[in-house]
């Protein structure tokens, strides 16, 4: 999987077939968070929006990833400010690789050759 088809799976809570995240997702939710948070401050049209990691309770989707707006939470947002981190998910995804070694074994995110998780 790409990083962008991740962050898909974390954006509600019926993502990863309602709860089955694999293990190290925390990792690459986290490499996410802070990829995208550095790109939107360069940005001129969002500087104040950026990501957060929410461990949700219940007995779905554990595993979530909301959109902020300063300090307030946005429940749905806009539709430029959803292509504007999609696009630079898939910019991403031509950076990073992950890669799943064993089913039984953490997921690695390698990036020339490097681990970095």
């Amino acid at each position: 999987m790409k990083l962008s088809d991740y962050y898909k799976e974390m954006r509600n809570k019926y993502g990863f077939d309602e709860g089955e995240t694999p293990e190290g997702i925390e990792k690459i939710r986290k490499l996410i968070v802070k990829k995208v948070n550095i790109e939107l401050r360069k940005s001129k049209n969002f500087k104040n929006l950026h990501l957060a990691a929410f461990d949700r309770s219940g007995l779905h989707n554990w595993c979530l990833i909301e959109f902020w707006d300063g300090n307030d939470r946005l429940n749905e947002p806009t539709p430029d400010m959803k292509s504007t981190v999609l696009q630079i998910l898939l910019d991403l995804d031509q950076e990073y690789q992950i890669v799943e070694k064993v089913v039984a074994r953490p997921i690695r995110i390698q990036y020339e050759d490097r681990e970095l998780i």
